[in-house]
């Protein structure tokens, strides 16, 4: 897990705070979880601004007093209108 969580450019004080915040991800499946996953959302969502859409979204459904850290994939559909 951690070869492969530096391919993807993770930094080591990130992959600390990950250990540290969420220490169930060292159960989940590498191949079955969270490859297919990272895949998805770069493949999916890579056209979408960080600063300008995944950001402001994922805050927002923070102050929704979403469940910290979860958050619905739909939320960062392509379209302003359909997020509202």
């Amino acid at each position: 897990m951690i070869n492969f969580l530096k391919s993807i450019g993770m930094r080591n004080s990130d992959f600390l705070k990950v250990l540290t915040s969420l220490t169930q991800v060292l159960s989940l499946s590498l191949e079955d979880n969270l490859k297919p996953k990272y895949m998805y959302l770069i493949n999916e969502h890579k056209r979408l601004s960080l600063e300008q859409r995944i950001r402001p979204r994922h805050r927002f459904s923070v102050s929704l007093k979403s469940q910290r850290g979860h958050f619905l994939l739909s939320s960062f559909v392509p379209t302003d209108e359909c997020f509202s």
